[in-house]
């Protein structure tokens, strides 16, 4: 016989358990470990009770998702416990930033004047390069889909003895959580009170696949191991460095912990702290709190409506932001006053939000972003007229080329009113055509500078902007219609839109400028002999102590004469004559150099060369224009950029060079029905039809650039041309 057996439910399997349940039992023995391990030595003043960080927001899964399960798992979140080290991280993500030039803005950025310990340019640092090349950072993360970009602050960040180590033991951490590699460089910025890092992460990984980083990894996995680095370095905070940092935020007019903490104990925006505890720890939390509130009070943000009770403002948490941005502004305005000379009174700075309502002239003392990762910049200028002006969220193309020490001017934007005036008028029944604009604008030679597709290119832009507000409506490719009111809604369209018209004066400062040799900004306000503006203090009173020297010493070169009774008159055409003496200087130096001989260009001389650089002179900007054995200096335009290292041709008038670019072949072929008539330039053979021309029998036509033929093949007889043969100008 078969004993009987003693059956039993069967004991699962490991594989039979779930995921959650393991993570459940793990997370059991883990608060077990913690409480038998006793309590904390002191009862932090603020306790944050541990809240599980969500690993599937934002982004679900990427790289970093395991880090976040593995702390909530163990409930170990640094930023969660008392004695740790505070560090804020803000991150930002841009799409096809080598597109858009927005990581080369950015990079340019955050290598500008002044960041440095000692106030010079920021540089570029990568993992294991001390002098990276923001070039080579953008060549090979020129496919990347996008960027990350970084901005860590430490709290203790002066206390730190190398940030560049502190960044690089950060990013080796976080590529290992990350399971792979990444291109970034960084650059660290000493120009605030709390030093700080501006980290810049290529878009692939090691295997050159797109990296997708987890959201809450970008959001607090980083964070954490900064903190345990910065912990690590410096120690946990001590039992009287928690008490002194909620006491020093007190009576601060931004947004602090005892704020968030008031607001999440609230009660329909009420708090009631008219019972004290027993104990001496919350004792001191309600002490705080009171003491907080008061505060508040005075700032019109909360009212006792019985003894400590409270109500506080709805909009108290935007409104303390808004405080606190503006104490920021104050205060870089301040410490840009520190670095250019001495203190001035806050009673002179203007802070402006958009557009200013007037032209600002002065110097620029700083540059910044308007948020720590935002792309439009704002400007601290110490203006002429004895005031400080903070002018934010300025599209980084319009200061491009803004330096410290730069003298601008920032107004309101004149273009935008003089392209509708145009648009406008060249508006046939309230319909504008840019084919027809482009044709008119060729005849009348416009613009100068002979660039007429970009012209009218620059109206096209202005009518997609209205478009985009329901000002004007496009009817097809060629056509718009246009408002008869039109000048009377774009003002209320560009109404709050920043559309400060930025513009570099001079490259150098005033004390470079009142010994120069070329015909330097002072000059040109010594003529204008406009000083109704310069006020007698802050920069005004620099400028006018410069212009004085500056007329001293045209004096003393025979430029000016002085009367008896003190005035002094300029000789006739200073400036055309200060800035062809500095052009010749600079070319015999040039010369000298490359072993060229320099040519100087008179006004209706015509030259033809290559685009070779741009050089910045106390008369302004020049391009250097190479031909074959000599080179020379021309007033630079803005549309040469585009042309650089190519050839061009053209013919000085009016001290500016009209060029239109130049080819030694045929142009184009101009007929409605059939290939008549062409343009040709040079002396390589033109072929029409397959027919070569022979430019024996050829016109000459005159047009507002240079000589160009215009010719007909053989067997055409140019007398007989049907009204149909078009021309067009270069």
């Amino acid at each position: 016989m078969t004993p009987d057996i003693e059956h039993s439910p069967p004991t699962p399997s490991p594989r039979a358990r779930t995921h959650a349940g393991f993570f459940a039992q793990v997370r059991e023995i883990s608060e077990l470990h913690r409480g038998a391990s006793g309590s904390p030595s002191f009862e932090p003043i603020n306790p944050t009770p541990f809240t599980p960080v969500s690993s599937d927001g934002g982004l679900k899964g990427g790289r970093g998702s395991g880090f976040v399960r593995c702390r909530n798992v163990c409930g170990h979140w640094h930023h969660q416990q008392s004695g740790s080290r505070r560090v804020i991280i803000t991150h930002s993500t841009v799409a096809a930033p080598t597109k858009t030039a927005s990581a080369r803005q950015h990079l340019r950025y955050i290598q500008r004047d002044g960041t440095a310990r000692d106030g010079r340019s920021g540089q570029l640092y990568s993992g294991d390069d001390d002098h990276a090349d923001a070039g080579r950072f953008l060549a090979r993360s020129r496919k990347d889909p996008h960027h990350f970009r970084l901005v860590i602050s430490p709290q203790d960040g002066n206390e730190l003895n190398d940030l560049t180590t502190y960044t690089r033991e950060l990013m080796q951490q976080i590529q290992l959580d990350l399971g792979t590699e990444v291109d970034w460089v960084a650059a660290n910025h000493y120009n605030t009170s709390h030093p700080h890092v501006h980290v810049v992460i290529g878009g692939r990984d090691d295997s050159g696949r797109p990296l997708l980083i987890n959201g809450n990894y970008l959001c607090t996995g980083m964070r954490e191991r900064a903190i345990e680095l910065a912990s690590l370095e410096l120690g946990p905070l001590t039992v009287i460095e928690e008490r002194r940092r909620p006491v020093a935020e007190i009576d601060l007019e931004r947004l602090t912990a005892l704020d968030r903490a008031l607001i999440r104990e609230a009660d329909d925006f009420c708090i009631d702290l008219r019972r004290e505890p027993g104990r001496p720890r919350p004792q001191l939390n309600r002490s705080l709190r009171l003491r907080r509130l008061a505060a508040l009070e005075g700032m019109g943000l909360a009212h006792q409506i019985k003894t400590n009770v409270f109500v506080l403002n709805p909009e108290i948490e935007p409104a303390l932001r808004a405080r606190g941005e503006r104490a920021a502004i104050l205060r870089l305005m301040q410490d840009a006053c520190l670095a250019d000379g001495p203190l001035r009174d806050p009673m002179t700075f203007r802070i402006h939000q958009g557009t200013p309502p007037f032209a600002i002239t002065g110097h620029v003392m700083d540059l910044q972003l308007t948020s720590a990762l935002g792309h439009n910049l704002s400007v601290v200028v110490d203006g002429i007229d004895g005031r400080t002006h903070h002018v934010s969220d300025i599209e980084p193309p319009r200061v491009e080329d803004f330096r410290i020490g730069s003298i601008v001017e920032i107004g309101v934007d004149e273009a935008d009113a003089a392209l509708d005036r145009r648009i406008l008028a060249q508006a046939g029944q309230g319909i504008y055509r840019p084919s027809a604009d482009l044709a008119q604008a060729r005849f009348d030679f416009q613009p100068p500078d002979g660039d007429h597709e970009g012209f009218i290119a620059t109206h096209v832009r202005r009518l997609e902007q209205l478009e985009m507000a329901g000002i004007v409506a496009r009817i097809d490719e060629d056509q718009w219609r246009i408002p008869v009111d039109l000048l009377r809604r774009t003002p209320l369209h560009d109404h709050g839109r920043n559309q400060a018209c930025c513009r570099l004066l001079s490259d150098f400062d005033l004390s470079t400028q009142i010994h120069a040799d070329g015909a330097t900004w002072l000059d040109h306000r010594l003529l204008a002999h406009d000083n109704a503006a310069v006020a007698s203090n802050g920069f005004g009173d620099q400028l006018r102590g410069a212009m004085e020297l500056r007329a001293s010493h045209h004096v003393e070169q025979g430029d000016a004469i002085r009367q008896r009774d003190g005035t002094i008159h300029f000789q006739p055409d200073l400036l055309r004559t200060l800035r062809g003496r500095e052009v010749a200087r600079v070319g015999r130096e040039m010369a000298e150099i490359r072993a060229l001989a320099f040519r100087e260009i008179r006004e209706g001389d015509s030259i033809r060369g290559r685009v070779a650089s741009r050089l910045q002179l106390q008369s302004g900007r020049f391009a250097m224009i190479e031909m074959a054995r000599e080179f020379t200096l021309v007033p630079w335009r803005p549309i040469l950029e585009r042309e650089r290292s190519r050839e061009i041709a053209g013919i000085m008038r009016e001290g500016t060079l009209s060029w239109h670019a130049a080819r030694d072949r045929v142009l184009e072929i101009w007929s409605a029905a059939s290939a008549d008539f062409v343009w040709a330039c040079g002396s390589a053979p033109t072929f029409c039809n397959g027919e070569e021309i022979r430019l024996s029998g050829a016109r000459n036509f005159k047009d507002p650039h240079d000589r160009t033929a215009i010719c007909a093949p053989s067997h055409i007889d140019p007398r007989s041309r049907s009204s149909s043969h078009r021309t067009a100008f270069l």
